[in-house]
């Protein structure tokens, strides 16, 4: 695996999108202060790929990823294996308080093949793709801080189960499991045909001439059985032909004998000519009738308008009465003009009366007024007497009498008016009337015309009186007639179903006359004379149907003892098919036991022979199963490439140490040892290195599992074309510092991507690209710089 680009958001220090872009680098150091996210480069890649971050402990953790205060966390890895190019992907969101849940993971090619698209799917894929499990990658390929020893300290199975995983040392295990797994399904093939060969026991040539023997019978027995099918077959058809005319002319005679005669046929003719009669004449009636009231319309009609006499008449009357309303009218008015000048008189009295009283009391007032000696107020004379005057009386009353006669005058003048207006009315009224009377015949001739009116008036609603006893008495008769009518029909339509039922039979009737009195008693009298020979020939035709059934049922009944005879079993009512089907099916049957018994014998020769080769055969898979158990064939695979791997890994930590140390590897133990040249070579664990030198032993181990894994591995293994150093070079001294340089550089100069981790200045340069990680306010940022 060589990363090629890497996208990640919201993820521990990178806060904002960025992208580190790897393509090309050979050789690379990741530098930057102390907490600016260099080493949350690497968790991104072993994320992507196994969604968990070697440093923190629990693989099931993902919460701490997330930036603070971001929501979701989103990584994209980009990476080649083999030359083909994938995309890891993965998107952690927060849930409720620190809870984090991965809710996205997808595995795919560039090429968009999809190998995972699910959480549940990444881990197997994956695997699967790098041939590394996320323990496996932590030791080999990614080395993280405080991690970097874990392959020098991990405990002799752990390490050993490593170099099966990356040197393929497990197809070995899978061949042996395969060989046993060979062994028992030979073993089982064995058995299989063992029990085969039991079962076909009966398989034998006597056997198969048995077969070949009920074969030729039942071939036989078969064109036989057909053969007596077909004359069974004719036989049937010969009895439904007889029985088919037995039913035919029992049928006809049934038609026949059903033809009868109702009572109430001869009834009907005659009752229909009556009606038709009665109809007739109350037709003729009624046309009498109807010409009588047109007689009697014309009549009124010449005689003139009744109205218009009526009026002339009425005109005259009202003439005698307006005449003597006017005298009395005029009469009226006359008197009521003459009390009009008494009333006139009347009422000057009254207003001389009521002045005389006004001049009286105008006195007495003045007299009140005079004094002796003064000048009189009205005269201006000297007052020489003071008269004394009796008070006049009130003039209350003498104003009520002038309003009385006023009234009164004023009553006479209106009435004499009105009866005026009401003389001179009806003289206007008598004018007009008297014009009218005039132009009309003298009322002696009008009284006559009225009265020859109402008698023609009268002979017209006796007219039309007898038009409508004479219209209902047609109408009674024509309803009579049309019952008389529906009985016939009824009578024709059910004499039309005697007939037409004979007629179905095909035979000939007599001639009809279109009388159904007549045509009806000869069609019953012709049914008679024809059904006792209908009879007798329905008769022979059921005992010639009889008589071929128990031909038919011997000849079968003796058929299936044949059959029978033959051992097939058929029931004892059965058709000529089902026998011949049944002696077909055993037929079929006997050729199928006889080549049963033919491929059995076969067969017997066949397992016989793979029998005894595949016995072989389980023995030599037994062995290899034996020869390969990982007790003994992978244990000393796997101790040769601990040996190799021991020798690369002294080399390189002598070189590191500058000749202090190199490693040894105790067998009874399985563990490594420091061999300390610089104390009589004294042999002691690698527990007891300082932290500067247990990092060269790391190191040193695990560069020389990446120098010589292609060597030692199996075809199929794991290429480890990677490898991560995230390491404190800091505790090391300048001069292994720079001899750590120099390996480095030369580990990078081969076909794999070489990555450093440190904020070591003096590493930091030797490296020929940096990618330099600065923290901000907000996010981390990532510049690469060329050397």
């Amino acid at each position: 695996m060589r990363p090629v680009r890497i996208e990640v958001q919201g993820f521990g220090a990178f806060r904002e999108p960025t992208e580190i872009d790897f393509e090309g680098m050979d050789l690379f150091a990741l530098v930057g202060p102390t907490g600016s996210g260099k080493s949350t480069i690497i968790d991104a890649i072993c994320f992507a790929l196994y969604g968990s971050v070697p440093r923190y402990g629990n693989k099931g953790s993902v919460a701490p990823i997330v930036t603070m205060g971001a929501s979701e966390a989103r990584v994209s890895l980009t990476f080649e294996v083999a030359g083909v190019r994938y995309v890891a992907t993965r998107v952690v969101r927060r849930g409720k308080g620190s809870s984090a849940t991965t809710k996205e993971a997808r595995l795919e090619a560039v090429d968009g093949d999809v190998l995972a698209g699910a959480v549940g799917e990444m881990d197997g894929a994956v695997d699967g793709l790098l041939g590394l499990t996320f323990e496996h990658f932590t030791r080999a390929v990614v080395l993280p801080q405080n991690e970097f020893a874990r392959f020098l300290h991990d405990k002799p199975a752990a390490r050993q189960d490593l170099l099966v995983k990356l040197l393929g040392f497990d197809v070995y295990e899978r061949m042996m499991r395969t060989a046993g797994a060979r062994a028992a399904e030979h073993e089982a093939a064995v058995q299989v045909a063992r029990q085969r060969l039991d079962a076909l026991v009966d398989c034998t040539p006597d056997q198969l001439d048995v077969w070949g023997q009920w074969v030729l019978l039942y071939r036989g027995l078969r064109h036989e059985v057909r053969a007596s099918r077909d004359d069974l077959r004719a036989l049937q058809e010969q009895e439904a032909a007889a029985s088919a005319a037995a039913a035919r002319e029992r049928d006809i005679a049934d038609r026949l004998a059903r033809a009868e005669v109702p009572g109430a046929v001869a009834k009907l003719a005659a009752d229909r000519t009556k009606a038709a009669a009665r109809l007739e004449q109350h037709a003729l009636d009624a046309g009498e009738a109807a010409a009588r009231v047109e007689k009697a319309q014309a009549a009124l009609a010449a005689l003139g308008p009744r109205d218009g006499l009526l009026a002339a008449r009425t005109a005259a009357g009202e003439l005698e009465q307006v005449r003597a309303a006017h005298a009395a009218a005029a009469g009226r008015a006359e008197q009521a003009a003459a009390a009009v000048g008494p009333a006139a008189t009347a009422l000057a009295a009254a207003e001389e009366a009521l002045e005389a009283l006004r001049v009286a009391h105008a006195a007495h007032t003045l007299v009140a007024t005079l004094e002796l000696g003064a000048p009189c107020p009205v005269c201006e004379q000297t007052v020489s007497t003071v008269p004394k005057r009796r008070a006049p009386a009130a003039p209350a009353r003498a104003r009520k009498q002038l309003e009385a006669a006023r009234e009164s005058e004023a009553t006479a003048r209106e009435r004499s008016a009105a009866d005026r207006q009401s003389a001179d009315e009806l003289r206007a009224r008598e004018r007009a009337l008297a014009g009218e009377v005039g132009k009309q015949p003298p009322p002696a001739e009008i009284d006559r015309r009225l009265d020859e009116i109402e008698t023609a008036g009268k002979a017209l609603e006796q007219a039309r009186a007898a038009d409508v006893d004479a219209r209902k008495r047609e109408a009674d008769a024509r309803a009579a007639l049309a019952t008389v009518d529906a009985s016939l029909q009824k009578a024709t339509a059910r004499f039309r179903r005697q007939r037409d039922s004979i007629v179905q039979t095909g035979l000939e009737l007599p001639a009809e006359h279109g009388d159904l009195a007549t045509d009806w008693p000869a069609l019953v009298k012709w049914a008679g004379t024809e059904a006792p020979g209908h009879v007798a020939a329905a008769a022979t035709a059921e005992a010639a149907a009889a008589e071929l059934v128990r031909t038919r049922t011997d000849r079968l009944a003796a058929l299936v003892a044949q059959v029978r005879d033959a051992d097939v079993d058929v029931p004892a009512r059965t058709t000529p098919d089902e026998l011949a089907d049944a002696v077909v099916q055993a037929e079929q049957t006997a050729l199928a036991e006889q080549r049963r018994v033919q491929e059995g014998i076969a067969e017997r020769e066949r397992l016989e022979a793979q029998v005894q080769a595949t016995a072989a055969d389980v023995q030599v898979a037994h062995e290899l199963a034996r020869l390969l158990d990982a007790r003994n064939f992978e244990r000393w695979l796997v101790a040769e490439a601990f040996e190799r791997l021991v020798d690369g890994a002294s080399r390189r930590l002598f070189e590191l140490s500058a000749g202090q140390y190199s490693f040894a590897f105790e067998e009874s133990s399985r563990d490594f040892l420091v061999v300390d040249h610089g104390n009589a070579d004294e042999r002691r664990s690698v527990r007891t290195l300082s932290g500067g030198e247990t990092f060269q032993a790391s190191l040193a181990l695990a560069l020389a599992l990446a120098d010589q894994l292609a060597d030692l591995a199996a075809d199929g293994a794991a290429r480890l074309e990677s490898i991560f150093l995230d390491e404190g070079f800091g505790s090391l001294d300048p001069d292994t510092l720079e001899t750590v340089a120099g390996t480095i550089e030369n580990l990078g100069a081969g076909d794999r991507t070489v990555a450093v981790v440190t904020h070591v200045r003096e590493l930091a340069e030797r490296m020929p690209v940096q990618y330099r990680v600065t923290k901000g306010p907000r996010t981390a940022a990532v510049e690469r710089v060329l050397r």
